[in-house]
Formats: C-alpha cells, structure tokens, sequence
C-alpha cells in the first residue's frame, strides 16, 4: 500500500535536478580533450552537443566515494559518459542528461573532473579534492550514518529509495545519498523494473535504478497525485478528487479518473496479483482488472480508508472513522464483497503489508502483526514514532515514518519484533564522553549512545506531559553518570542516566544555556543578557552565583585547572573553583562556542572562524588567523594536535594551536536546496574523533 503523505511540501518545478550553484564544480573548457570554448547546449538526450558541468558534489572525497556531477548534455545512461578525476577513470553508476552519478576511482589524485561523451567533453573549472589520508585524525574520514528517510520509501533494485521534499537512497538504511534536491514527492513505488515517484499535479519521476531521475509529463488539468503502484505491465496513480492515471511504461500517462461528486481524495492504491484497488476519503473504493477501467466498489462505510494491502487471496482495508464513528477493517476476497471487522477495537493501520504469510500493519507508535488479517496483535517492541510505511526487501520487513512523523525506521524479519536501526534526521547538538569510553549525543528529546562511534543505540528522555528538547548533555564524576539539561516549558530540569538512554528526571535549574562539568561541580549557565550562573554538587540543591559579565553565555567548559565560560559578542571568563569569576578581554566580538586545554595552551573557538588562545591560564587571548569564515562549534586535543568542526562540514586543524589549516572533507558541499551537514560536537576516544551533527550525521575520523 502506498498513501499520501499527510503533510503536503512546496514544489519548487525548476530545481528538479539541482540548479548551478550547488556544488564545487563550474563549466570550464570543452570541445575536445583539449578543451576550447562552447555556448552551454539545451538539455535533449544528450550526445548532439559538448556536455557543460555546472555542479559536483561533494567536493572532496576519499576513492569509493559517490559523487554527484550536474550540468546539462549528459548521455542518459551510464554507459554513455566517460568521467576522469584528473585523468583517472571513473566507474559511472548513473546517468540522465542533467546529472551523473560517479565514484572517485582509486588512484585519482586532486584535480579537475572531465566528462566526454559523443558530442564532445567539458572540464570543470574548480578541483575535487581527493582525500587519500586514511590514517590521520581530522583529514580522513568515514561516514558511519547520514541521512534518513524523508517521505514515502520502496526497496527494488538492490536499495532503498525514500522521496519526500527530496529524493534519497541508501543501501543500508545508515547512509542515504541525495538524489533530487527539491521536490514534491508524496508517493514513491518499484514494480520489478522502474521507480515511479509521484506527487501534486505536475510531479511524476522514473528511475530504472534510483538514482539517475526522469521528469515525465501528467495529462493537462490533472488533480494533484499522492499515491501509486505497478503491476509490472501498468502504472497507476491517484490522488484529489477521485484523480486516477495509468501508464504502460511510466513515461506516458492517461487521465482514468472516475467522478466521485465531490472532492474525496483516493489516498492509497494497491496491485493485489490480479487487479488495481484504491481507496480514499468517504468510503470510496474502486477496483480495476487493467488500472484503465474502474469499478466503483460499496463497502458499506463513509470514513476514510488510510491503509490498505492484500495477500492475493485477501484484501485488507483500515479506516480511520468520522467523528461520532468506529474505526474498523475491512476485508474482501475480491474488492467487491466486503466484511467488516473489529469496530472500535481494531487498530488503525497506516500501511499494510504481507508477506511469507504474515500480515504487518504500521500503526500509530505501534507495529501490528496478524497470521490471518482478521485478528491482529501489538508488537510489544519500542516505537516511538507514528509509522505510515512498510516495505519488505526480501529478507525483512521495514517500517518508516514521513518526515512529519520523525523519518525513524525500525526493521524486524518476523513482523514481530522490532529493532530501531535509524533514528530519523536528528539535529545532534553536542556529544559527552564518560571515562569509560561511552559517548551520548542528544537531539531534541532523543539521544543514542555508543561505546565505539560505530554502532548506536537510541533512548531518550520520558516526557513530563510535553517536549522536553535537551539543551546538553555532560559527563559528571560526582555522580558516576550523565546528566542532561532539558528545556520544560517555561523552566529547565536536569535529568540523570548511567547508560545515555534511560534517563531519570531530577530538580529543576534556573538556566537553558547550557551545562558544565568539573569532577566535583555542576554548572549551569544563562543564555540571556544580564544572566547569572547556577552551581551544583549533587544536580539536586543549586546556588547562584553572580557574574561580570553583561552577554548571554554559551558554554561552560572545565578545561582540567579551572573553568571557562563563553558567551555573546566575545564573552569570556575565567574561575578557579566556578563560584567566584573573573572577565577577560577576549579582543574579538564574535560568538565563543567551545574551549580546551593541552600542552600548556588553553584554545577558544567560536563564530567566523574565531580561534583564540592563551599561555597564562586565560589571563590573556591571542587571535588567531582564521582560515575557514564558518563558525567553528567544538574543538578537541587528540594528543597530538587540535581538531575544531563546524558549520557546513568544515574542519579545521593545528599541532601547536597558533597555525591552522583547513583540510577537505566530504561534508562541505551538499545538493542545492539541500540543509548544509552542520558539525555540532566532537570528542577523542584516544584512537578516533568522533563527530555528531545536522541531518543525523555520525562521522569517525579516521
């Protein structure tokens, strides 16, 4: 079954595959494979005329990294286009005539891309860095998760293809890649041959392979489209006000539509083995043998169908009632008799899918499960988002929820039992680390945990009646545990746990700027102009303390010998013991984000690039050249050099803190109309740096 998402996005029709100014890459010569001159050609099936590169993306990357290449005179079709990095050739995975999906070949070297086909070649006018450090922390870099699923989602062709306000796809439910930047996607489905991804009344896509995406054209006047499946000889899609479309090859589409009287909307569509059935808003229900000829169908009932599946043999309608009404399940063995079921005590399923004889239905925080899909029963696993779809990719099932409802995905081969294998696009915000090496990151009110940085498991805080978004998290020695800070409606509470995902609520503090932690001393701080601090040595009884400075604070930070606070317009004090502080004069006006100390040098980083550091334990601050203009939010000593992350991927790094460089790295540049990859907190295991940031992303360098 595949429904309409129930939060329509804005389409954007002229940024289907990226517009020129998304990636590293320009237009530079063409013509030959010496270069020369050329106007850029119109897009057609390409080959007539010399490609043009406008974009690729990322622009740096180690070899086996996939790379986007956008331009216009491409060959659809892999094996029409000849990609080199700095003359090494690269295998070609994809290809339409706008875009070109690569991986940087071993061996290449930092330099131009070229891409040749039969009218020509073109060569890019920057360089792609090629990143062939695998051992160094802060330069090489591995992607353990990116990503989530971001709508509908379908499983063919070895991968998943997830379309919502974008187009992604991951092999492994860990990483996914963009595929299309901007879009209006409600529904995305595979038939044995093809991708078809539809929505809104101009919206349909195809892709033979998920990642190489072909706009196709809707018969004029069509309503908007939200859900559609394939028989493997025929398309069919419906959508507002009864809309209905088939195709034979999901290029060339016909209006189907069926009047309905009014504006009901078919909001799911099904291939049962032997015909079409959709369903929708008031009741309706129609079948066809051909998805060009329909049937309108009487199951007795006025509320809306939100989920539908079928075994063959059986059909399996859920409804989500009118007021005054029972939700039930409807059950056919042919789409024209239907038998009602369970009124106001079966559950209501969003999704329904069987296989291998058993039925799973996606529920609102609940998975269901029936052996005969009459009866069904609750998985007793963990779920903590509304779930609206399942796939299965041969060996197990998967289960997603839009973006509206969290994009989380949680797998189980039985239908049964449920395992959370991604926790949907988190903001990760920071990153603490006990002494015995377990990491815990916080987003809004979720956090993951790990002992490695490679595999994660997730929790998160029990809500007192609302959100309760975490503000930070910190080790504290005293206690032996993490504590969090969360934000609690108008006031902040601290919340304490020994293993990151179970968390016990505690008192509540006076501040939401943040938290710090000294071995024997908490401190909380004010994100507000004229602020103060709060002291803590049990996270229980709290003790103001007053404070020079006039700024909001952000971050308090014990840096082994006394605390370090940071603020607003260059705030920064210093205090032996975090009762009694000292302002300092900073000699920048920039926003201060993070601190630590090693070798005698205690280093600041901050907004713009800002690094500031001191000899005399933060008596005196000495700016240092700024080499990226992105603000820098955590930095750390590996024990043998500074490591600071930042915004839109940017890395900066220093043996002695007074010189810094800017290595590459593979975050830095993403898909135009895509959210930047925003390093938010970083820590040293004492063999690897592990990052956490915007868009669920999870890094380990090396």
């Amino acid at each position: 079954m595949h429904s309409i998402n129930k939060k329509r996005r804005l389409l954007t029709l002229g940024a289907l595959f990226v517009s020129a100014c998304g990636g590293g890459g320009g237009g530079g010569s063409s013509g030959g494979d010496q270069g020369g001159d050329s106007a850029a050609p119109a897009p057609t099936t390409g080959g007539s005329s010399p490609p043009l590169i406008m974009s690729f993306t990322p622009s740096a990357g180690a070899p086996g990294q996939q790379v986007r290449i956008e331009g216009l005179g491409f060959v659809a079709g892999a094996a029409g286009n000849t990609v080199r990095f700095n003359g090494v050739t690269a295998t070609v995975l994809a290809a339409t005539t706008m875009a070109i999906d690569v991986t940087v070949p071993a061996g290449a070297t930092s330099g131009t891309i070229q891409v040749v086909t039969s009218g020509g070649s073109n060569t890019s006018s920057a360089s792609f860095t090629v990143i062939a450090d695998a051992t160094t922390p802060g330069i090489a870099w591995t992607t353990r998760r990116m990503g989530a699923p971001t709508g509908a989602l379908a499983y063919g062709a070895g991968k998943y293809v997830s379309a919502g306000s974008d187009i992604r796809s991951s092999t492994d439910l860990l990483i996914w890649t963009d595929r299309v930047a901007i879009a209006n996607i409600d529904d995305v489905a595979w038939d044995g041959h093809q991708f078809v991804a539809v929505g809104g009344p101009f919206t349909v896509l195809t892709s033979p392979d998920g990642l190489a995406w072909t706009s196709r054209t809707l018969p004029s006047n069509m309503q908007s489209l939200g859900a559609v499946a394939g028989s493997g000889s025929k398309w069919v899609a419906v959508g507002d006000s009864g809309a209905i479309a088939s195709s034979s090859d999901g290029i060339t589409w016909s209006d189907r539509s069926v009047p309905s009287g009014g504006f009901t909307t078919l909001k799911s569509v099904i291939w049962t083995g032997t015909q079409f059935v959709a369903a929708g808003e008031s009741g309706r229900l129609l079948t066809s043998p051909d998805g060009d000829n329909w049937t309108v169908r009487n199951a007795g009932t006025t509320d809306t169908f939100v989920g539908i599946g079928s075994s063959g043999s059986l059909i399996v309608a859920s409804t989500f009632p009118n007021s005054g009404s029972q939700q039930a399940l409807y059950t056919s063995p042919d789409g024209v008799t239907w038998t009602r079921r369970g009124a106001g005590t079966a559950p209501i399923l969003y999704d329904i899918k069987f296989v291998a004889n058993v039925w799973v239905g996606a529920g609102s925080y609940a998975m269901f499960y029936s052996s005969d899909g009459i009866n069904w029963t609750q998985s007793t696993s963990r779920i903590d988002s509304i779930v609206d779809r399942v796939v299965h990719d041969g060996s197990k099932f998967i289960a997603v929820g839009s973006t509206s409802n969290d994009s989380e995905a949680y797998t189980s081969v039985d239908g049964q039992s449920w395992t959370r294998v991604n926790p949907g696009e988190r903001k990760w915000t920071g990153i603490a680390r006990s002494p015995a090496g377990l990491m815990v990151a916080p987003a809004f009110e979720r956090t993951q945990a790990s002992s490695n940085g490679i595999d994660w498991s997730y929790g998160g805080l029990v809500s007192t009646g609302g959100v309760d978004p975490i503000i930070e998290v910190v080790w504290y020695p005293a206690l032996n545990r993490f504590v969090a800070l969360a934000q609690v409606a108008a006031n902040q509470r601290v919340h304490t746990s020994t293993d990151g995902l179970t968390w016990t609520a505690g008192a509540n503090v006076a501040h939401n700027g943040g938290l710090g932690a000294s071995p024997a001393l908490l401190v909380n701080i004010a994100n507000w102009a004229s602020g103060n601090v709060q002291t803590s040595p049990d996270a229980v009884t709290w003790t103001t303390r007053s404070i020079p400075a006039t700024s909001a604070l952000t971050k308090a930070v014990w840096v082994g010998d006394r605390w370090i606070a940071l603020g607003l317009n260059g705030t920064l004090m210093t205090s032996p013991d975090g009762l009694s502080w000292t302002l300092r004069t900073s000699g920048t006006t920039q926003t201060l984000r993070a601190a630590v100390a090693a070798n005698g040098l205690i280093v600041v980083v901050g907004a713009a690039g800002t690094v500031l550091t001191s000899a005399d334990s933060g008596a005196s601050w000495v700016a240092r050249t700024a080499v990226t203009s992105f603000t820098l939010n955590d930095v750390v000593w590996t024990g043998t050099e500074f490591v600071a992350v930042g915004g839109s991927g940017h890395v900066v790094r220093s043996t002695n803190g007074i010189d810094w460089t800017a290595p590459a790295t593979p975050y830095t540049q993403t898909l135009f109309g895509t959210d930047p990859f925003n390093l938010r907190g970083a820590v040293w295991t004492g063999s690897r740096i592990v990052v956490v940031g915007e868009r669920d992303l999870v890094a380990t360098s090396p």
